[in-house]
């Protein structure tokens, strides 16, 4: 069974939220310190994307595993990231925020629920 095929909903939202990420950090006009939260909200978002693809892409267990507790360990940082812009009353739009915060909760309960499945 090739997994690449199996998952294609996974990999079209994990690299929508990608995309989410970075269409949030657009309008926020960052001082030194929330430019820094950005980066690694950006970075994280985007290695999500990445690493769920590198995951469907994997032939040994392990590493689809591996690649997914990455994933898990990204949407876990895009999530403190974007609180801590809101606690730092930056511009980010607060409505996207929430949904990025849900669709990363989403995607958290998916791939810990796939990594529990594969063991």
């Amino acid at each position: 069974m090739a997994i690449a095929k199996t998952h294609t909903d996974l990999r079209d939202r994990s690299k929508s939220f990608s995309i989410a990420i970075l269409g949030i950090t657009k309008d926020i006009q960052p001082d030194h310190t929330e430019k820094e939260v950005l980066k690694r909200l950006i970075n994280s978002g985007i290695t999500v994307g990445i690493n769920t693809e590198l995951a469907f892409k994997s032939q040994p267990r392990s590493e689809f595993n591996s690649h997914l507790s990455i994933v898990i360990d990204q949407v876990l940082a895009c999530k403190f990231c974007i609180d801590l812009l809101i606690n730092l009353n930056t511009d980010i739009n607060l409505k996207s925020a929430e949904e990025i915060n849900n669709e990363a909760s989403e995607l958290i309960s998916i791939f810990t629920s796939l990594i529990k499945k594969s063991n």
